[in-house]
């Protein structure tokens, strides 16, 4: 997977869903600004950790954010 990819396809399923990056922000414990550095792949810290179990909780499916694309 290409770095930052996993940033894409969080932000993709947090669009999808309709659900604001200030909502996502105040679930994990970050900023807006924190949530977009790591949509874009700049911040791939423990809060990705907590931003994929928000999404589960919202009923994404977790395996569209890591199946690899063929």
């Amino acid at each position: 997977m290409k770095k930052g990819e996993i940033g894409r396809r969080i932000k993709g399923s947090r669009v999808a869903k309709d659900i604001s990056t200030k909502e996502m922000a105040e679930f994990v414990g970050v900023t807006p600004q924190r949530i977009n550095s790591i949509e874009r792949g700049l911040d791939e810290e423990h809060t990705v950790v907590k931003i994929l179990m928000f999404l589960r909780k919202q009923g994404v499916d977790l395996n569209l954010i890591f199946e690899e694309d063929n």
